[in-house]
């Protein structure tokens, strides 16, 4: 049995699988397997996934089903220990990547539940520029779950960036959740629940690749509305439910808010759709934060009875911390000027 599962689903990325593929082939540590999920892809992706001859290379075709579907497919297929899910139009960009993840596996007595370990963003338009996502400091010891994002202030929360092992997340019945966006997200949360010993590499090993196209460049729909709703419900959840690190959860449920108004705010139709969704708000609570204005603390608090009044009514929101912050500039300009005096 391999040691490593590689899965990659594959639909319509005829221009990057190829560079995908190679970064996986030229590791220096070569016990594993490569599971290429054909999603009923469109283009001639597994033509040329079909060019490599390289008896590791499996590929399973399946009616096309999304991203999670691929993955899921891929997982109930998988011989080996680990599993490192990679996007086709991504690649692994150290080629000892393999080589350091399986000897820090190998550094312990007991398995490791989670390796994970940091990405590049990078753009297709060279012009743009990309950042490191750090999901690993030089500090990170091992930890379960839950420790790990109390003592890193962060869940890592792209399936690209971790390797898991295939008995952890089979024993608890972990799958990526089919039909929305965000699925990491989603997946994540579960995941790091129950994990129990998770460590980390402070190396970049994936370069992700922003481009046109894309499932995270695409124009917001109502799909995007459906799947951020969700995600906010789980956030909010943890929150009630007193799980993780709660300075953690105050900025990332801030942030999840913001996302969701910029998701909201960018959908033009389908306000029944909308109405609908965000009924499914399940009494959101947007934790406060010391520099909130007296206008963001009254509109957290009303989001959390009428969702759907503040995100139809942005502006009036919008207006009221202008004239907030112009007072508040008005009274300063005047104790300086008295003081001046």
């Amino acid at each position: 049995m391999p040691f490593f599962s590689i899965i990659v689903p594959v639909y319509n990325i005829e221009k990057y699988i190829v560079r995908c593929i190679d970064s996986i082939l030229h590791q220096s540590f070569t016990d594993f397997e490569l599971i290429i999920v054909n999603d009923e892809t469109l283009d001639r992706s597994i033509d040329k996934v079909k060019q490599f001859r390289d008896h590791r290379i499996k590929i399973i075709n399946k009616e096309n089903g999304g991203l999670s579907s691929a993955r899921n497919c891929g997982l109930a297929s998988a011989l080996g220990d680990y599993i490192w899910f990679i996007d086709g139009d991504d690649f692994i960009s150290n080629t000892n990547a393999l080589t350091l993840i399986f000897n820090l596996i190998k550094k312990y007595k007991k398995p490791l539940d989670i390796i994970v370990f940091n990405n590049l963003v990078v753009f297709e338009e060279k012009s743009a520029k990309g950042w490191i996502n750090r999901n690993v400091t030089s500090k990170t010891s091992l930890n379960s779950g839950i420790e790990y994002v109390k003592n890193n202030a962060i869940l890592p929360i792209n399936a690209w960036t971790q390797c898991y092992k295939k008995a952890f997340l089979t024993e608890n019945h972990f799958t990526f959740y089919e039909g929305i966006y965000y699925e990491d997200i989603f997946f994540n949360l579960d995941v790091y629940q129950k994990a129990s010993r998770v460590a980390g590499i402070d190396e970049i090993f994936i370069h992700y690749m922003k481009r046109e196209g894309s499932i995270m460049m695409q124009k917001f729909t109502i799909k995007h509305l459906y799947s951020e709703v969700l995600v906010f419900n789980k956030f909010t959840s943890l929150w009630k439910k007193n799980i993780f690190d709660k300075d953690y959860l105050t900025e990332r449920i801030n942030y999840e808010y913001f996302f969701l108004k910029r998701i909201y705010s960018s959908i033009y139709d389908d306000t029944h759709l909308k109405r609908k969704y965000i009924k499914n708000l399940d009494f959101p609570i947007i934790p406060k934060k010391k520099n909130d204005s007296y206008t963001t603390i009254i509109e957290k608090k009303l989001f959390k009875y009428k969702p759907f009044f503040v995100l139809e009514y942005l502006s009036i929101f919008e207006r009221l911390s202008f004239y907030e912050n112009k007072i508040k500039r008005f009274f300063y300009n005047a104790r300086i000027n008295n003081f001046q005096i």
